[in-house]
């Protein structure tokens, strides 16, 4: 029943959000008997390095670095990376370093595709919301770009040094089918390192969530007014009821301990609150596969929770 992890791939660039990324992959390994790989992507050229850097011309001072020095750039910049991201970690586990080349979203996630059952733990420095859509974050580049398991540690004030790991799962669930493959991770890693399950649904509070959340017009929400309690409570526990058989027929239940919790609200919000108020959470959590730009128009559970929350959050499609 459950999915096999092989492999933890962690990018690391020797920041203290790498290293955090790395002691959860670290423990994840231990746990799960995977092996561990970190990873650092350095440009393919210098100019594409100067652009990076953020020189303006940087082709002409791209034109004046050699070969050979560009090489040099490269194997300190990777020495330096890998050595300061194994000094937080604790041993016990077989570690390969692997230095890539290109764009970091794109070679984390076309190497991912070339090695055994990976799941890929990253580092996230949080910026906002309009930087990422310009710009873009390399984490959630590879979320967009691969088909596996990525796990985001936020490295911040609310955390401790070592970003650890959840003794409970909080997985969203609902009647789609990426739920069900966030359930059978879930089931992987609580398996691995005994976390309890939080199967968590939400629906809204009200009638008028459900049509001011599609943008209907006003009158159809004097049509929902006259929807009445009882039968919207009946239509909450029924949606829950059904999401929660079909969530748990993914998980071992004679190994994981599940709980079934049911809030009112809008899902990125009560995922956010539920988790912070939980000792010890992580969530596990689908993505659903909007576009970046409707992501950003329209709005993403995962990514608006990947924002938020101060625990660890994995993304599965």
């Amino acid at each position: 029943m459950a999915n096999a992890i092989g492999t933890i791939l962690v990018p690391v660039d020797g920041s203290e959000h790498a290293s955090a990324a790395a002691r959860y992959g670290e423990r994840l390994a231990l746990a799960i008997g995977a092996r561990m790989e970190l990873l650092h992507v350095f440009e393919d050229t210098p100019g594409m390095l100067m652009q990076r850097m953020g020189y303006t011309g940087g082709q002409a001072v791209a034109d004046r670095v050699s070969i050979e020095a560009f090489d040099r750039m490269r194997e300190e910049s990777a020495r330096l990376a890998f050595q300061q991201t194994r000094v937080a970690l604790q041993g016990g586990v077989e570690v390969i370093d692997r230095v890539l080349s290109g764009d970091p979203a794109d070679a984390v996630a076309h190497y991912a595709h070339g090695v055994d059952a990976p799941v890929i733990v990253m580092g996230r420095r949080g910026v906002g919301e309009i930087w990422e859509l310009l710009v873009g974050s390399v984490t959630e580049g590879v979320i967009h770009r691969t088909e596996y398991p990525v796990t985001v540690v936020t490295y911040g004030a609310e955390q401790q040094a070592d970003a650890g790991g959840g003794s409970v799962l909080v997985v969203p669930v609902d009647d789609s089918e990426q739920s069900l493959v966030a359930a059978r991770h879930a089931n992987t890693v609580a398996k691995a390192t005994g976390a309890s399950v939080h199967l968590l649904h939400v629906f809204p509070g009200s009638p008028q969530e459900i049509y001011a959340g599609s943008g209907e017009r006003a009158g159809e929400l004097q049509e929902a007014d006259a929807f009445s309690d009882e039968r919207f409570k009946e239509v909450a526990r029924t949606s829950a009821d059904k999401a929660f058989a079909r969530a748990r027929a993914q998980f071992d239940v004679d190994a994981v301990a599940l709980e079934e919790v049911r809030r009112p609200g809008k899902p990125a919000q009560v995922i956010i609150s539920y988790a912070r108020a939980t000792p010890g959470a992580e969530v596990i959590m689908a993505r659903h596969g909007h576009g970046r730009i409707r992501e950003f128009l329209l709005g993403s559970i995962s990514q608006r929770v990947l924002h938020a929350a101060h625990c660890p959050v994995t993304v599965v499609h």
